[in-house]
């Protein structure tokens, strides 16, 4: 249940990502803080790719602000979605 919630968040901050310059930087700044609160935890307990979701998570909040590169956004929309939608479809 929580790997599906979890995952959920994935996409979302996926799709955050992908339209950073129609939604407010407010939601985008939020959905960053959840990628570093989520990361860091799992980072803490050894998980090297929640240490990506820490990275990315820093990158949002660039990119809330209007400083993002075309092929980084793409990288991470790629794995946001493809993180989130394993977390959905497992179990």
């Amino acid at each position: 249940m929580i790997a599906k919630v979890l995952g959920i968040g994935d996409l979302m901050s996926g799709f955050m990502v992908l339209m950073a310059s129609v939604f407010p930087a407010s939601w985008v700044v939020f959905f960053a803080k959840y990628l570093l609160l989520k990361g860091g935890i799992f980072a803490a307990m050894g998980n090297i790719i929640s240490m990506i979701d820490v990275a990315i998570g820093v990158y949002m909040i660039f990119l809330a602000f209007g400083h993002g590169f075309l092929i980084i956004n793409i990288i991470v929309i790629v794995f946001l979605m493809q993180k989130g939608l394993a977390s959905l479809v497992s179990f």
